[in-house]
């Protein structure tokens, strides 16, 4: 199944029901729980607030919503990995497929 960017609570059924599911606890909005659990554990399911134009037509390099909702969340994305450009603006590496 892959997730394709549909609602996050279909994809987390699946990995229930399939028993690929690993659990690490963190702290809400913890971006230093984030970036560990990414660097040990490996790839995570992540949810964001795509309802913008400017998400829809991004095309390519590191993508920022300022005004995006930490509650309102519609679209599910795979955490990869995370890095630092040149310009030390910290990103996160996401993908949709």
């Amino acid at each position: 199944m892959a997730v394709k960017g549909e609602l996050i609570d279909p994809s987390f059924q699946y990995i229930k029901d399939n028993n690929i599911l690993i659990r690490v606890d963190t702290k809400s909005q913890s971006e230093i729980d984030l970036q560990f659990s990414l660097a040990i554990v490996g790839p995570i399911a992540v949810a964001i607030d795509a309802n913008y134009d400017s998400f829809c037509f991004y095309p390519s390099g590191v993508y920022s919503e300022t005004s995006c909702s930490t509650i309102l969340l519609d679209f599910s994305l795979l955490a990869a990995g995370y890095n630092t450009t040149k310009d030390n603006l910290e990103y996160y590496i996401l993908k949709n497929q």
